[in-house]
């Protein structure tokens, strides 16, 4: 358990030239602005709305039809609130399920949004517009400013398809940063804008304005070039940084950035942003990663308090300006009473929260005069109350981007002004120190160095019980042994550890009461984890001995001693999850007790009441105790014999070998906690087989030797029935070696061959069927399905299950087709191509090479059977007499070795000789090309390549009656 300290990649490496105290603050000043006109100098080449007109169209409905009379007056937000106002909102709207759309009409859709996403600049392979609502405005109808709600996850804008009905009028102004657009819908048009936009639909003059509304989702974003986008200029920016933090200044720990968009909570991080927001964190992060520094998106929200005129004399309207904010008039304020400037919640480029609700300075901030005369987000007015006097609060919403070098993390994120820090303090210090270990084990080559130190830092505060920010006025936080314990056994690293491990050093241990703290979190960290091995590892590593060294040694102080004494008897007092590994550390901790107390009074009981029920872990775990059981207590003793009896009864009548199936298929391969944006490939679990087979042949023959014959009897019984049941990859692990511990038991003459004869023929005899199975023979074009239930795949599935259909055109969208491509390249051997037009057709085919691929893997299986049975005679060497398996199968000798139950058989077979090499000669191959040929012609289903025809867009006048 040796910790490890990289060195720093060269972009880190420590800079010679040293920053005077007195240089500090103008060499920072340097850094803000250098960074604050490098961000704003990244502009998004997209728009913030977009709008085309449409010549053609395909007929969304059936004409006429009689909209007014099925739909409802169309409501709007209002703070927490949903209410309908005629004088803000007077539209007709109808929901979804209370009106279908022509077939033809999701493929248009699906067109246009490629189209509008190209031009607002939104790249990304999953993208697709959910239909919201149709509306309709009257003569007179109309929508006041405001601003879009998410009302799906991944929302990241409007687009409204206007159809063809007459009207003038009906506009949509839409404004972002001071620009204002104006978009028209009487001509046929699409619109599209981003969901932070404030927008207003302007009064219809005359006629029916008819539009159908979607909102955007991006389920997945383009990733970026790390490479590309790593300029030169903005290292030079951060390598000035870091000489600032490198001279020792606390001032220098972090930039915040206000972006041009604002997300909501649940949709901000860095797939999501927008334009030019995208790329400016794109830079940072990709950069940042490679120079030491760690990128955060957050919600920021000032507050202001202050005192108001009553009446209307402190009014201000929304409509005497462009700026952007709350909608209506808000009172000013005079004189500031409260202000408060806090990002509400930080998280990670995935969207992890890292941690909320954290004070910050206006100087922190890049932009000078972030709020100047801007008008407020949302306001609230209290008037007068008997002397009080009238009270007006503001509150300013952005999103933000904030950059941390990471040996500040932990300093930034704990720091507080706020006297009652101690408020959820437990619950931050968790939050903030799981996601930078995280971090650490993500980029251990380009960023070990100081985010260790960052963390090192973190576990200094802690051992020393108090928050030890590099600000002064920092109010102290107490926390929990709990919190302290969970810390180590969930997140901390093996350096962090040591740390925390050394915290009789890093406190000042004077008073007994300090003392028995530290042995109750130690406590707390061992009896933390789950399995014995791991309790007694964590506990050896805190002690920096062997934990039975240092109870069993005369000069180790007696306190100690009990200390270590009482957290073993603890630890085998409740076993209450078992794994193999734990069998080597509960046999020498057993073993090592002279007077078999422990294991009499504590252990065997309770492994009798944790076996209870077959389980194949639990039996893992007794037969690795078993095995070193045995293997520790040389000679057996009559005392020790009975001992051990229960523990051969339980494994005899509990023994199991079959898996539970998991739900789900484990996945090839999962990102670490960055995703996409950086993090290395975490590898799949390396297979691990249900039981070692020669230590269950150890095992075995410790129970015959101890006379033990009755047990040792059932425990064959139970092996032979459970390889019916067991997963057949763990036949050639388990039950071979097994096997050949017994014949070699056969060979020194220690049993009789008649005890093991029904093993050997029903154990290979499964093995056989279970892990080679029959030969395939390919019978008529049916495939396998595929895992899902939605429509499209059982409508796919149909054609898989047919043994007559070769080939299926499907007419599907770009969106459901990805999704048809997922399924079939996950489940089947089936090509597909896309053959495009106006109406894109999805051609699948089935390949002939699927019975090849089953037959060339039957194969391979076949021969490693053969080999795993030829290397059970090969181990009694070259003699005249009859091989010890030769005498266990019996007349079943040929059929096994020449795997006949699973061969399709064309001839006679020969039978094998000792010095005869069995073939498998597969009789399907000279047939392989015959199932097939008579569906050459097969029908070809499926939709034909016919589309809705476009048209000019014939204009609807829906005043007519």
């Amino acid at each position: 358990m040796a910790a490890t300290i990289r060195k720093p990649p060269e972009a880190m490496a420590v800079f010679q030239d040293n920053i005077h105290a007195k240089d500090v603050e103008v060499v920072w000043d340097d850094v803000r602005e250098d960074l604050h006109q490098y961000l704003d100098g990244i502009k998004g080449t997209g728009r913030f709305a977009t709008m085309r007109r449409l010549d053609q169209i395909v007929d969304p409905q059936k004409l006429p039809i009689k909209l007014i009379e099925v739909a409802h007056q169309a409501p709007f937000g209002k703070g927490e609130e949903t209410i309908v106002d005629t004088s803000v909102r007077n539209t007709w709207e109808l929901s979804p399920h209370r009106f279908s759309l022509s077939e033809h009409w999701q493929p248009y859709v699906d067109s246009i949004t490629v189209l509008a996403c190209s031009e607002l600049r939104v790249k990304g392979d999953g993208i697709h517009a959910e239909l919201y609502k149709m509306l309709l405005y009257e003569k007179g109808a109309m929508f006041k400013r405001y601003a879009d709600s998410e009302k799906a996850p991944e929302m990241f804008g409007t687009l409204v398809i206007s159809l063809p009905s007459a009207h003038w009028g009906g506009a949509v102004v839409v404004s972002h940063n001071g620009q204002r657009c104006l978009l028209q819908t009487h001509n046929h048009e699409y619109l599209a804008w981003y969901s932070d936009v404030l927008r207003e639909v302007q009064e219809v003059t005359s006629g029916y304005r008819w539009v159908l509304t979607y909102n955007p989702i991006q389920t997945d974003s383009e990733h970026f070039n790390s490479t590309a986008s790593a300029e030169q200029k903005l290292r030079g920016i951060l390598t000035d940084w870091n000489k600032i933090n490198k001279s020792g200044s606390g001032e220098a720990d972090r930039i915040i950035y206000q972006l041009d968009h604002k997300y909501t909570d649940a949709s901000i991080r860095l797939k999501t942003l927008k334009g030019s927001d995208l790329l400016k964190a794109q830079r940072l992060f990709s950069v940042g990663d490679q120079m030491g520094y760690a990128l955060y998106l957050a919600s920021l929200e000032k507050q202001v308090h202050g005192s108001a005129e009553s009446g209307c004399h402190g009014y201000r309207s929304r409509y005497d300006d462009e700026e952007e904010g709350s909608d209506g008039e808000f009172h000013a304020i005079e004189d500031v009473l409260e202000e408060s400037l806090t990002l509400t919640r930080v998280v990670d480029p995935d969207g992890l929260v890292v941690i909320t609700d954290l004070a910050i300075k206006e100087e922190d901030i890049l932009q000078e005069e972030a709020y100047g005369d801007r008008d407020p987000d949302e306001h609230e007015y209290e008037g007068w109350t008997g002397n009080a006097g009238a009270t007006s609060t503001h509150w300013f919403k952005d999103s933000v981007l904030v950059m941390v070098p990471n040996e500040c993390i932990a300093d930034v994120f704990l720091w507080q002004h706020d006297p009652g820090y101690g408020t959820g303090g437990d619950t931050k210090i968790l939050s903030v120190l799981r996601r930078l270990v995280k971090r650490a084990r993500d980029f251990p080559d380009l960023q070990g160095e100081s985010l260790q130190k960052s963390l090192r830092h973190l576990c200094r505060v802690m051992s020393n019980n108090c928050s030890k920010a590099t600000y002064p006025g920092t109010r102290t936080h107490k926390y929990t042994d709990a919190t302290m314990s969970e810390a180590i056994i969930d997140s901390l690293s093996e350096s962090a550890l040591r740390s925390l491990s050394n915290l009789k050093y890093s406190m000042n241990l004077k008073l007994p009461e300090d003392c028995t703290r530290l042995e109750t979190i130690f406590e707390q960290v061992v009896l933390g984890y789950k399995s014995v091995s791991k309790k007694y590892e964590i506990l050896s590593f805190l002690l920096g001995a062997e934990a039975l060294d240092v109870q069993n040694n005369e000069d180790c102080m007696p306190e100690l001693k009990a200390w270590v004494t009482e957290i073993l008897a603890t630890t085998f007092s409740n076993l209450d999850s078992l794994i193999s590994e734990d069998g080597d550390v509960i046999a020498r901790i057993a073993t090592s007790d002279t007077s078999s107390s422990l294991l009499k009074d504590r252990i065997i009981p309770n492994i009798e009441r944790q076996m209870q029920g077959s389980d194949p872990a639990k039996t893992s775990f007794i037969i690795a105790f078993l095995a070193k059981l045995f293997e520790r207590s040389k000679p057996l003793t009559e005392n020790l014999l009975s001992i051990y009896r229960p523990l051969v009864k339980i494994v005899a009548t509990h023994f199991s070998l079959c898996k539970p199936q998991p739900l789900q298929p484990r996945p090839t391969s999962t990102y670490g906690a960055y995703g996409a944006y950086g993090a290395s490939r975490i590898q799949q679990d390396a297979y691990k087989p249900v039981l070692d087979g020669q230590v269950l042949a150890n095992v075995l023959g410790h129970i015959m030797g101890s006379q033990l014959n009755e047990h040792g009897q059932l425990l064959i019984a139970r092996v032979k029935a459970e390889t019916a049941t067991m997963d057949p990859e763990d036949c050639k692990p388990t039950t071979l070696p097994f096997l050949k511990g017994i014949i070699m038991r056969l060979i020194d003459g220690k049993d009789e061959i008649a005890m093991y004869e029904d093993l050997f023929q029903t154990c290979l005899s499964q093995y056989i069927f279970r892990f080679v199975g029959q030969e395939p023979v390919q019978i008529n074009w049916s495939r396998n399905p595929v895992r899902c239930n939605c429509r499209d795949c059982m409508d796919l599935n149909a054609f898989l299950r047919s043994p007559v259909d070769h080939v299926k055109r499907i007419r599907v969208s770009k969106q459901r087709r990805h999704h048809l491509h997922t399924q079939l390249d996950a489940y089947t051997d089936c090509t597909h191509i896309t053959e495009r037009g106006y109406i894109e057709i999805m051609v699948v085919t089935k390949q002939g090479k699927s019975f090849e691929e089953k037959l060339r893997t039957w194969t391979n299986k076949a021969k490693s059977a053969l080999t795993a049975l030829r290397s059970l005679e090969d181990q009694e060497g070259t003699s005249n007499s009859p091989s010890q398996l030769r005498k266990l199968l019996g007349d079943k000798y040929v059929e096994i070795m020449a795997l006949r139950t699973v061969r399709i058989m064309t001839a006679a077979p020969q039978q094998p000789t000792q010095s005869t090499q069995t073939v498998v000669a597969s009789s399907s191959a000279s047939n392989a090309a015959t199932a097939g040929a008579s569906t050459s012609t097969a029908t070809q289903s499926g939709i034909p390549q016919v589309a809705g025809r476009k048209r000019k867009a014939v204009v609807i006048d829906l005043t007519d009656d």
